[in-house]
């Protein structure tokens, strides 16, 4: 099996989270609850999303959204690494490649994504790039990327308000910005489909 069940995955969560505690760059303030709550938002969402569904299988759907950011076991910026690339050989290690593969697509919204909007990791899209060549975008990959950008801190919230608040953070352009908010918009015309209703009326989000 290329994916854990909900009772595995659940135990992998914990995992990352007492590995990063166990680093010389834990959890700190409010991280720890934030990730938590982050994550958890993301499976949950998943599920439902995929339970509207005809194709998408509520559990695998769940544990990939639970474990996105499973990468984030590793401080980033301290380590000077990439989150997804640590996610994504981590998984690999676990022997459960869909996973591994969710670790790294979540950050973009189409594989053949341009280098000027990730100019907060610039310095590992060629890695990123080698890693993704060989690999075929899934409708769990689309799945977990968009609803990644449907929370913050683990609030359901737009688009646009992630997208303002990444801003914030890693100084992207409003180029970018735009650039970006169309793909997730891209995504979310495709799951209105899927779902056969408006994502943001299944998840009461605001326009």
């Amino acid at each position: 099996m290329s994916f854990p069940t909900i009772a595995e995955a659940e135990q992998i969560f914990e995992k990352v989270i007492e590995v990063r505690n166990a680093t010389q760059h834990p959890f700190v303030g409010n991280m720890e609850p934030s990730f938590r709550a982050h994550c958890r938002l993301v499976a949950k969402i998943a599920e439902a999303l995929a339970k509207k569904t005809k194709t998408l299988e509520w559990r695998k759907a769940y544990a990939m959204g639970l474990l996105h950011d499973c990468g984030r076991m590793i401080d980033e910026w301290n380590e000077n690494i990439f989150h997804g690339i640590v996610g994504y050989r981590y998984m690999k290690s676990l022997g459960y490649d869909e996973i591994a593969q969710v670790c790294m697509t979540h950050s973009f919204y189409t594989p053949d994504f341009k280098d000027e909007d990730y100019i907060h990791f610039k310095d590992y899209l060629a890695e990123c790039r080698e890693i993704m060549k060989d690999f075929t975008y899934n409708d769990y990959d689309k799945l977990i990327a968009m609803i990644d950008m449907l929370n913050n801190k683990g609030r359901i919230c737009s688009f646009e308000d992630r997208l303002t608040d990444i801003a914030k953070r890693y100084n992207t352009t409003p180029e970018a910005q735009a650039h970006i908010l169309q793909q997730l918009y891209d995504l979310k015309s495709y799951f209105d489909e899927k779902c056969q209703r408006d994502i943001y009326e299944i998840l009461s989000i605001s326009k």
